[in-house]
């Protein structure tokens, strides 16, 4: 993880294949998914191990969510 892009860029070109990731990327990644920052509240010193979307239509529920209502 590094701060900038100018950060990120000089990472690549030194060679080493790894995978960068810029704050503003994070900073992206979490506001297009707000389900990580609510599972991290939910459930306090969660790691978030992948995200993903789905097709499901959450206008209709949810039903895991609805156990817990």
């Amino acid at each position: 993880m590094v701060q900038t892009p100018q950060d990120a860029h000089a990472i690549a070109i030194s060679g080493r294949y790894l995978e960068i990731w810029t704050l503003d990327e994070v900073a992206r990644l979490i506001a297009a998914f707000p389900e990580i920052a609510q599972a991290k509240q939910i459930f306090p010193g969660a790691r978030v191990q992948a995200a993903r979307r789905s097709d499901l239509d959450w206008k209709t529920g949810d039903p895991i969510q609805d156990i817990f209502a």
